[in-house]
């Protein structure tokens, strides 16, 4: 089981959901006012959590969700109707409802690291159509995603829609399969780092390692504990959608080096294991490394 902190508000607190979710994750309840202070993980929002209905918690959540410092996942019921003016998107998207129990995954799913098959049984009561965002599970339909991520722009916090009904239990669902994809869903969302965009640099300016990218390369190698440099790149486009150039690699395994974390020998990193365990739980990244040693334990 996954152990991990996520954020949800009061307003969760007493709801029948919540005990099937505390037994993946550690909920810590927040007041919605000092979200900015206590967000120490994920937010995810499931049930009534907003006393004027979803419509209104959506429009409260579009203000500030794409700057959080987490992922926001946010879990059934929906309304049906419009979504991209309450959530400030330029193009369309829309939540209906529906009422199935077979969800297929699709490749841009890969982040999520699922299990090798093509469908869940989990039922599933909202789908998402429209442009708007990049589905990760569809009903069947590839026009009517059951999972979707919304990120407007590549500097922005990703928010998470899914229709599927991962904190109730149900006749039609697969508890396994429901299990596995609350895991995934949760894990992914832990182990999100902001990385942004380097884009083109000035030449007179010499290139700086920022701190996003620093810390996805030590989870990466404490985590996945891969001896291979350039793995170090796909491993973390694969866990956390994000892409690093080869200067900026080179900064981080310079930097490893000076640090007495790691050494380069042709091809192989020799990496000082006990050094970069203790590192990552000086800098609070501890979390994220076991979940994705657990992760590749499992899958291995």
């Amino acid at each position: 089981m996954i152990n991990m902190h996520v954020n949800c508000l009061l307003s969760q607190e007493g709801l029948f959901e919540t005990h099937f979710l505390s037994r993946v994750c550690e909920p810590v309840f927040i007041d919605p006012q000092n979200i900015h202070l206590g967000l120490d993980g994920p937010l995810i929002l499931y049930g009534q959590w907003h006393p004027q209905g979803i419509g209104a918690g959506l429009r409260w959540l579009a203000s500030l969700v794409y700057i959080l410092p987490h992922p926001c996942i946010v879990l059934p019921p929906f309304d049906n109707g419009p979504l991209n003016t309450i959530l400030g998107l330029r193009t369309q998207l829309k939540g209906i409802a529906i009422n199935t129990n077979r969800i297929s995954i699709m490749p841009d799913a890969e982040p999520l690291k699922l299990p090798e098959k093509q469908t869940l049984q989990i039922q599933t009561d909202f789908a998402f159509i429209g442009q708007a965002g990049k589905p990760w599970l569809d009903v069947g339909d590839r026009s009517h995603a059951a999972l979707i991520l919304i990120q407007p722009r590549n500097t922005s916090t990703p928010l998470l829609l899914c229709g599927a009904r991962l904190l109730s239990a149900s006749g039609l669902s697969d508890d396994e399969d429901r299990l596995t994809l609350l895991e995934s869903i949760i894990t992914w969302a832990c182990g999100w780092h902001p990385i942004p965009d380097l884009g083109k640099k000035e030449t007179n300016q010499p290139l700086q390692l920022d701190e996003a990218t620093w810390h996805a390369v030590c989870i990466v190698l404490a985590g996945t504990k891969t001896n291979v440099p350039k793995e170090i790149v796909s491993l973390i486009n694969s866990l956390f959608g994000t892409e690093i150039s080869e200067s900026s690699l080179q900064l981080a395994l310079d930097r490893l080096s000076e640090f007495g974390l790691a050494k380069i020998n042709g091809d192989r990193l020799y990496v000082n294991l006990p050094s970069l365990e203790e590192y990552t739980q000086q800098l609070g990244l501890w979390a994220y490394v076991r979940s994705l040693r657990k992760d590749f334990e499992r899958k291995g």
